[in-house]
């Protein structure tokens, strides 16, 4: 036993840089690739976790160990390594040497994905600090190489410091990235040039002058246009969308308004211009075109803050692709022709060609995903004619391309209650991805939900309007009477946003009897409240068979989904005890379910753990539930037939912050006979406003961090409402007011 430790000891120091530089190069691989993909989908998300945390940790250990070895070999004085070091002959560290340039590559990450999470564009400074000491390790791991040989018998140094160059510039283009990621930055891109407004000093002292040359001048205002004659204007230049389905209109609208709109990402303030202009352009659209054209803007924003395109799509960055590539093909051809290969042992001229080819491969494929770029494909759209065989081509292939899963998280307060984890999946639960997973479901946006909140925000949006208009007939049109129509409607459309159902109960006469459920409560408890009330009702009316088509489908996923952002991403929803009030809730349903002889049982073996996971990608309807229906059926009966004339926390008091039987009351109330008919359409707006109210009073910062797990369906409601004039970020109700000097004959 103790003579296989020197073996095995020799076999590592031969093989560990090897292998390190080699999963260093595949991980690269993995991320070029998988950083596109998680744009539209995060099934993936644990591999991309995992393989960007390890694609930074196995380049900077291999530079380590690189520079560690050439020390080692420094120091024998003869300029040779040891045969027990790295099991090569003369010659290897000059070939060791320029593997260390490619480490910088790898460090400087694939163009697809610079930061995994928002947070790491934040940390743009550590990474300048890890750019400057890796690339003087590199730099001396080279310069040590050079001293060990002769400077003229070094074949490999033209390579070697073209692919040091290549490898410099990208970690820069990668810290550069970061940098334009963080907050911070990202705003002060957007800022523009300050606007000191009219220039007073000026006007005032002209306007004094006159006086004192005993001129009598009278002071005109001129205000920019009316809200409302702004929008029949901009109405009348026309809407290219709404005359075509053609995609390339559509994406280019969308990044019209992306240069507009992305400020929302950092919470900056729009003006009733920007409301106008968009609010005209989405009143015409239909659902697919209107989430088509999000959804475009959306991947602009993505690719702003967790990919190079900022600097790619620039004339620097150009000149940098062509650059690298051209080093990375001319180190190739160098390494080919004049070099004396048989200097070296075969396995590492094997891996240096691994390391070239794949290099020269990554980049080539990086370049064609930046030509078949949106980006790309509207640069080139604007200098040269449709008629164009490039632009046809790319038109055509555009037609099915993919922004977004089109899918939204499960999460079912009674079937949790129901099931009982194993153990297996109790240790799986402790990394916060993993629980995730496993308690959740993933289904697709339901068939006419997007046509349904878009409607819904198109209504609402044309009530402001037309109370306006009639504001306007019965007031004066002096100065003082636009200025006020102007408040009241920008009161008007932040009230819109501010709606988290009572609206809706309002217009349907039920706001008296059911207000209770979303007036006198927290929102989080709202959610819990009409969430279990939704399940109860869909199980009613699925076991009745009396669930009209289409009718229950939206509310029950909105109804699930708005309870797993309260779980899992709380931060979304506004701030709250949303945790401890499912909590208490959760215990006391299970509670009732023991005593009533329902025990907690596991799902089928661990087996549907996996299977699990391999639903919420395929989006499968099916998994919806964890729990035999007629079990879920049985256990929403016994909830019904609990008394509930008197509320619960006039019994309980309010320790415990449960909403179970406050749900078993609203429940009843949807389940009366004069609610049949109507019960649905009602719950559908409900769910719709409070959809729409958590969405608006969501920062951008944490929409922005759900860009990278393939965005939510609360984001793109959010920029969808923006997108309408709903909401807060509207604070510039009038423009510069144009004053003018009148003199006037006495």
């Amino acid at each position: 036993m103790e003579s296989l430790v020197p073996v095995a000891e020799k076999l590592w120091n031969a093989w560990e840089l090897r292998l390190l530089v080699l999963t260093s190069l595949l991980l690269q691989i993995i991320l070029i690739f998988m950083g596109k993909l998680r744009m539209y989908g995060w099934g993936w998300s644990l591999v991309n976790w995992c393989a960007y945390i390890a694609a930074d940790y196995i380049a900077t250990s291999a530079l380590g160990v690189l520079s560690g070895s050439i020390s080692a070999s420094g120091g024998r004085g003869d300029g040779s390594p040891s045969s027990d070091q790295l099991g090569r002959h003369n010659g290897t560290m000059e070939l060791v040497a320029f593997w260390s340039p490619f480490l910088l590559l790898h460090l400087g990450g694939p163009d697809t994905i610079t930061a995994f999470a928002l947070e790491d564009n934040e940390l743009w400074k550590r990474h300048l600090v890890g750019l400057v000491n890796q690339v003087a390790l590199a730099l001396y791991v080279i310069i040590k190489s050079i001293i060990m040989k002769s400077l003229g018998s070094n074949q490999l140094l033209a390579p070697t410091v073209l692919m040091f160059a290549v490898g410099v510039l990208k970690f820069g283009e990668r810290t550069w990235t970061l940098r334009y990621g963080s907050q911070d930055k990202f705003r002060e891109s957007m800022e523009g040039k300050p606007d000191p407004g009219p220039n007073y000093v000026k006007f005032m002292e002209e306007y004094a002058c006159k006086k004192e040359a005993g001129l009598h001048a009278n002071i005109k205002v001129e205000k920019e246009p009316d809200l409302a004659e702004e929008v029949g204007s901009i109405e009348d230049e026309g809407n290219n969308i709404s005359s075509t389905s053609n995609e390339s209109e559509i994406l280019r609208e969308a990044h019209n308004l992306y240069q507009t709109f992305r400020r929302l990402i950092v919470d900056q303030i729009l003006s009733f211009h920007d409301r106008n202009k968009s609010k005209s352009i989405f009143m015409k659209l239909d659902a697919k075109q209107a989430f088509k054209v999000i959804e475009v803007e959306l991947s602009f924003i993505y690719e702003d803050l967790y990919t190079k395109a900022p600097l790619v799509y620039t004339v620097p960055g150009v000149c940098f692709r062509a650059l690298a590539l051209i080093f990375i093909f001319v180190s190739l051809l160098l390494f080919q022709i004049i070099t004396d290969k048989s200097r070296y042992s075969e396995i590492d001229i094997i891996i240096t060609y691994v390391l070239l080819v794949g290099g020269l491969a990554l980049e080539l494929y990086a370049n064609a995903l930046h030509i078949c770029s949106d980006r790309s494909f509207l640069w080139l759209k604007k200098r040269m004619n449709d008629n164009n065989t490039i632009i046809k081509r790319m038109s055509s292939s555009r037609k099915e391309k993919k922004y977004w899963s089109h899918s939204m998280a499960q999460y079912n307060l009674l079937d949790e209650c129901l099931y009982k984890p194993r153990c297996m999946e109790k240790m799986i639960q402790w990394i916060d991805e993993m629980k995730e997973l496993s308690k959740t479901t993933v289904v697709k946006v339901p068939e006419g939900l997007e046509k349904f909140i878009l409607d819904e925000l198109q209504r609402k949006s044309n009530d402001v309007e037309d109370l306006m208009k009639e504001k306007k007939k019965g007031s004066s049109s002096s100065s003082a009477g636009n200025k006020e129509r102007e408040l009241d409607l920008s009161r008007d459309y932040k009230r819109l946003g501010d709606c988290r159902g009572e609206q809706v109960l309002q217009d349907w006469g039920y706001l008296k009897d059911l207000g209770w459920s979303v007036v006198d409560v927290e929102f989080d408890e709202s959610i819990l409240i009409w969430h279990i009330a939704t399940e109860i009702c869909y199980t009613q009316d699925c076991a009745a068979m009396q669930l009209p088509e289409g009718g229950g489908e939206i509310s029950k996923a909105l109804s699930d989904y708005m309870l797993y952002l309260l779980i899992f991403h709380t931060p979304m929803l506004t701030a709250g005890i949303g945790k401890i009030r499912f909590n208490d809730t959760l215990a006391e349903a299970s509670r009732v379910f023991n005593q009533a002889g329902w025990e907690k049982k596991p799902k089928i073996p661990f087996v549907s753990v996996v299977v699990g996971l391999i639903r919420r990608r395929k989006n499968e309807k099916d998994a919806t539930s964890i729990v035999d229906p007629n079990k879920s059926k049985a256990v929403n009966d016994h909830l019904m037939t609990v008394k509930t004339e008197i509320a619960p926390k006039e019994v309980k008091g309010d320790r415990s912050k449960s909403v179970l039987f406050d749900a078993c009351r609203l429940a009843k109330e949807l389940l009366k006979e004069d609610m049949k008919a109507k019960k649905w359409k009602i719950m559908n707006a409900v769910w719709t406003e409070m959809l729409c109210y958590a969405a608006g009073h969501c920062r951008g910062y944490y929409h922005a961090q759900r860009l990278s797990k393939g965005g939510e369906l609360l984001t793109f409601v959010w920029f969808l409402m923006a997108h309408f004039g709903i909401g807060q970020q509207y604070r510039i109700e009038a423009g510069h007011a144009r004053a003018k000097l009148i003199i006037v004959d006495k």
